[in-house]
């Protein structure tokens, strides 16, 4: 800012000093009319030339900022460079009527109504210093890795994100993501995964989610947009809701729901193949006197304790499920009906040596 106040101080000076004027301007003599001719001297070419310079300049400047500035910001870039075609506008007409008697300088009038506008756009438009990002930038800021493909399907653009998580899924063909065909950035099954519109899971846990989208201009397809996110917190969250969908809250054996879902299977394929299907009730006699003896808190105590027994008694492929209040059952996919029943024996009497802490005592089975 000095440095551009030398020149303008520089003109004040010889404009002030009597003996220095005429390199700037000269006053002609008065004519009939009244009129006073101004001409103008070398110092004010100079003036002028050193001006558009700088304008010209500020214009190169402004466009430049104009192609950078994201979309909600342009319309105010192109107010602000068009109001500056107003002092052009001005200063060509004055020079046009240098030294004639009817001079006027219009560039200052001009340069008022640019201050104007410029005034107008900073308090009413967006603060455009705040936000001086481009495309690139925003993308490179994304946490998510976005791709951008051309027609033929090579990478154009890739965020740093990109290169980053798709490094674990990659074949190790490609070093780089940009300049790669898509395609050579996974392998095959993982790839005829992402066509099928599948999670991806990598090795080390995570789980992608991956969206392709056409971009499309005139009618046309220009290029496509692949956008990969990583959502293994939203796949475990998924899966733990739907763990607790078909677990009893209480007991957290399996409820009705997940029999609901595995007897029909199971009956189809013991019908199918001829491979014995047991289904077992297990009952707890008597449960409404504790109950009423110790109250519902105890009653629930021996519920979570029975479940917990028949859970270690039963094989990895058996289904436990709490089939009503007191009552269990348990699928035994495989088991004949004979070896059931001295199983289920066993479940009982070692539920029968349960015991469970009651107030002023304990409840058991005797």
């Amino acid at each position: 800012m000095a440095l551009l106040a030398l020149e303008p101080l520089a003109l004040v000076v010889l404009a002030l000093t009597p003996g220095w004027r005429h390199v700037l301007l000269t006053v002609g003599e008065r004519t009939a009319d009244g009129g006073v001719p101004i001409h103008l001297g070398p110092g004010f070419w100079a003036h002028t030339v050193y001006s558009y310079v700088l304008l010209g300049l500020a214009a190169g400047l402004h466009v430049g900022a104009w192609r950078r500035a994201v979309t909600g910001q342009r319309w105010q870039y192109g107010v602000t460079l068009g109001a500056m075609v107003l002092p052009v506008v001005g200063n060509v007409t004055s020079i046009a009527q240098a030294g004639t008697t009817g001079f006027r300088d219009l560039t200052s009038v001009a340069f008022v109504l640019t201050a104007g506008l410029w005034w107008w756009v900073e308090r009413h438009g967006t603060a455009m210093a705040q936000v001086p990002v481009s495309t690139r930038q925003v993308i490179e800021a994304i946490g998510d890795a976005v791709m951008v493909l051309d027609v033929g399907g090579r990478v154009v653009q890739a965020n740093p994100a990109a290169q980053a998580m798709l490094g674990p899924l990659g074949s190790g063909i490609v070093d780089r993501v940009e300049g790669s065909h898509w395609t050579d950035l996974l392998e095959p099954d993982r790839l005829a995964m992402v066509r099928a519109g599948r999670p991806l899971a990598t090795e080390d846990g995570r789980v992608l989610d991956v969206r392709v989208a056409s971009v499309d201009a005139g009618g046309e397809r220009t290029g496509t947009v692949v956008v990969v996110r990583d959502v293994t917190d939203v796949e475990q969250l998924r899966g733990e809701l739907a763990e607790q969908a078909v677990r009893d809250g209480l007991t957290g054996v399996h409820n009705r729901r997940m029999l609901d879902q595995r007897l029909a299977p199971a009956v189809d394929l013991a019908r199918a193949t001829g491979r014995p299907l047991v289904a077992a009730m297990v009952d707890l006699d008597h449960f409404k006197a504790v109950n009423d003896q110790h109250g519902h808190e105890v009653g629930d105590r021996v519920l979570v304790a029975v479940a917990d027994e028949l859970s270690r008694c039963v094989r990895a492929e058996d289904v436990l499920v709490r089939f009503g209040g007191e009552e269990f059952l348990v699928l035994l996919p495989g088991a004949r009906a004979a070896d059931v029943a001295e199983r289920a024996q066993e479940w009982r009497r070692r539920c029968a040596r349960l015991v469970v802490a009651a107030p002023g005592g304990t409840c058991t089975s005797r």
